[in-house]
């Protein structure tokens, strides 16, 4: 089993968005091209392949790569109330509800009209209060 310390045992795409591209690869050769995740993210092009794919990991129960990777998101862009809505989700399904009612609040304060926000928000507040 590969340690999870070692970064080249990640799968690919984890690679993609967590390491530096430009590294030396062993023996001193020449690193290949950039990854195109790795560039900082702009409004139309990978804010939304990265939603995609947090969503896909939420999909097949990967929580905490799904959480790493949105969170990174959000510092990159945190003016995108997608992205705060879906880290909301994520810390959701962490089962961290206190924090994703403050991430829902965040992409509320961002984009007052984003109704799929509000509507999971609302949801979330209703799953807290029959918890209790």
């Amino acid at each position: 089993m590969p340690s999870l310390r070692d970064p080249t045992a990640m799968p690919g795409f984890v690679r993609m968005f967590f390491l530096p591209s430009k590294r030396q690869p062993p023996g001193g050769q020449e690193a290949g091209p950039e990854l195109p995740m790795t560039q900082p993210l702009t409004p139309e092009g990978p804010g939304e392949q990265r939603l995609a794919m947090v969503a896909s990991l939420l999909k097949t129960g990967r929580q905490n790569t799904a959480l790493l990777m949105i969170e990174r998101a959000c510092r990159e862009q945190p003016g995108r109330a997608e992205f705060h809505n879906s880290r909301a989700l994520v810390l959701k399904a962490c089962h961290r509800g206190a924090e994703a009612l403050a991430a829902f609040d965040r992409a509320l304060d961002l984009q007052p009209e984003y109704q799929e926000a509000f509507y999971n928000r609302q949801r979330m507040l209703g799953l807290v209060r029959s918890r209790i």
